[in-house]
């Protein structure tokens, strides 16, 4: 079974999720929420604003899988935003069960101090190890890109502080 965030204008009105009318779109939406087991994100607030017809109605929203619904710790319906569209932007913030990274205290290779002969030489000792018939795509590109890791952390040395990072010639 898949998980889906699917979110957007779907100019669907049903009481079910807090609109004031209904329309057919909205009759459709509701039997895509009950069948497929899908949970409105919405704080209920409006999402468009007919402003010279002081018209507001829910019409923008995410519907998720019911086993992500944990996952969502936030929703909100930019309505401060100076916007050229009758239509709010919403947000939803997504938990994702990681921390990332400081990137001022990740390590980072030193380019300009690595051995380029030695990673060759690496590599290509153990291009001829990979020559395995039974990998499909997938499994050759893992082993590939293992490789590449492996040959980088003995040829390229970790910067020893921030100011002396550095990219590839290439980046």
């Amino acid at each position: 079974m898949w998980d889906y965030i699917l979110g957007g204008d779907l100019n669907a009105r049903t009481k079910q999720i807090g609109c004031i009318g209904e329309n057919e779109n909205g009759l459709m939406l509701e039997r895509i929420i009950n069948e497929l087991d899908f949970s409105v994100i919405n704080d209920k607030g409006p999402t468009i604003n007919i402003f010279n017809k002081n018209y507001f109605e829910i019409l923008d929203l995410f519907l998720v899988s019911t086993s992500l619904i944990d996952k969502f710790s936030d929703f909100n319906v930019l309505n401060s935003q100076d916007m050229t569209s009758d239509h709010f932007p919403i947000e939803a913030s997504i938990l994702m069960g990681y921390q990332l990274e400081n990137k001022s205290t990740a390590k980072k290779f030193n380019y300009k101090k690595a051995n380029w002969q030695f990673f060759s030489d690496i590599l290509n000792s153990q291009i001829v190890n990979i020559h395995e018939s039974s990998l499909n795509i997938d499994q050759l590109n893992d082993k590939i890109t293992e490789k590449i890791i492996s040959a980088s952390h003995k040829s390229i040395p970790f910067s020893e502080n921030l100011q002396d990072q550095s990219s590839p010639e290439h980046c």
